[in-house]
């Protein structure tokens, strides 16, 4: 049996209390295993596996919880919260630090954590709209996030396509059709600068273009 296979198994067989479905019904809502269902596994995964390796380049770990700086984030991560981590599971050691941040795993409806810089003590929260990694990435590329005091615009320039047709549907998962439509054949003179725009619905689908090349942009 090969890890996909272990792995749909696993859902159907395991009681989803998300969804309600009970141990052996396939997450499409049927009774039993459906070939359609496991192959349609197969690009989240993959998608799943880039992700996982460009969060390693990033060099997070386990923190250590005796740091004074570390100490210094939690307390202006809690002054800002609205109501007690530790009530929600929040355990210290479970923080990820790297040589800019701390990822706090703090998650509740509609935020999958915080991001706390080290430089000085910003507090980043995320949604919930994409994961973990997807946000981190926001971060590094210059998104403007849920940061305390700051809009969430940016600009966005597109420097070069190489699949036009996916680029068109990435710009479209977060502007307006028409608007997507109307710059196509700015295509073929580029840069073309994209002001004051909310790229927080197309984190993902920038985070997919970005991970499979098929144009170049810079979130500024």
């Amino acid at each position: 049996m090969s890890e996909l296979e272990k792995l749909y198994k696993e859902m159907v067989d395991q009681e989803d209390e998300l969804t309600g479905f009970k141990a052996g019904v396939c997450f499409c809502g049927e009774e039993g295993y459906h070939s359609e269902c496991l192959e349609s596994l197969r690009p989240i995964v993959r998608r799943d596996k880039q992700a996982e390796s460009y969060f390693e380049t990033l060099g997070y770990a386990s923190v250590d919880v005796a740091n004074g700086g570390f100490k210094k984030a939690e307390l202006s991560l809690f002054s800002q919260l609205e109501f007690d981590p530790f009530e929600n599971g929040y355990k210290s050691k479970d923080v990820l630090e790297n040589r800019d941040t701390y990822y706090f795993p703090i998650v509740c409806v509609g935020c999958c954590g915080y991001l706390v810089t080290k430089e000085d003590l910003e507090v980043i929260s995320f949604g919930s709209y994409v994961g973990r990694i997807e946000h981190i990435w926001a971060y590094y590329e210059g998104a403007q996030l849920a940061s305390l005091g700051k809009d969430r615009n940016n600009s966005l320039i597109i420097k070069e396509v190489r699949d036009a047709k996916r680029t068109l549907k990435v710009l479209k998962s977060f502007l307006d059709n028409n608007y997507v439509n109307s710059i196509e054949p700015e295509f073929r003179s580029l840069p073309i600068v994209l002001d004051n725009v909310d790229i927080y619905f197309g984190i993902r689908d920038l985070f997919d273009a970005r991970m499979k090349n098929w144009f170049e942009f810079e979130i500024v």
